[in-house]
């Protein structure tokens, strides 16, 4: 068989043009899954856990902040654990804001902590994506007085707290509204809420 040029070089656009496309697939596919798997492994714990989160910290622009001064006020404080790269985490971040907006009135906090906020660069990328979802609530840097909360497998993980730091309710690891707020209207309904 003979081709023409145009022939051949609608053939060549065709075959870049698979090929593009499967490119787009695999980066995608690989994106689900790698963007908020495991975290690397932290050192082994020397203390027992405590009950009661008890820390020191920075926010995001690097003022101090207490976890009394963010847990005291609110008989139930989110504790969102995310990362600047994280997808599911970005993605939530509206929701997130919404959900404070929706619960605040009741006594409920939202804390964000950028678990990548060591890293300059992530801390700039993490305000930029604050901005843009029109986040309300305090976002911490890691502390080291923090310990075993940061030691989480997978993010978003979102932890809730009474008003003394003590853990309450069910975690909830991945990015998911719903199980927030079942959550939430569950704690607040056995705190009189």
């Amino acid at each position: 068989m003979v081709y023409s040029d145009a022939a051949k070089t609608d053939e060549v656009n065709t075959m870049r043009l698979q090929s593009a496309k499967l490119l787009v697939i695999v980066l995608l596919l690989l994106l689900t899954f790698c963007a908020c798997g495991k975290k690397e492994a932290a050192e082994e714990p020397t203390a027992a856990p405590v009950t009661g989160l008890s820390f020191t910290a920075k926010d995001i622009d690097g003022s101090k902040v207490t976890s009394e001064s963010l847990f005291g006020d609110s008989r139930v404080t989110m504790v969102n654990l995310w990362t600047s790269w994280c997808s599911p985490c970005i993605r939530e971040l509206p929701e997130l804001e919404e959900l404070y907006m929706e619960y605040r009135d009741r006594g409920v906090g939202v804390v964000g902590i950028l678990l990548d906020g060591t890293d300059e660069s992530a801390v700039e990328s993490a305000k930029t994506l604050m901005i843009k979802a029109g986040i309300t609530y305090p976002v911490l840097r890691p502390s080291d007085e923090m310990g075993d909360l940061l030691n989480v497998q997978y993010v978003p993980t979102t932890l809730f707290v009474d008003g003394a730091g003590n853990f309450i309710g069910e975690t909830v690891v991945g990015a998911d509204l719903q199980a927030y707020r079942d959550n939430l209207d569950q704690l607040l309904g056995e705190t009189g809420g």
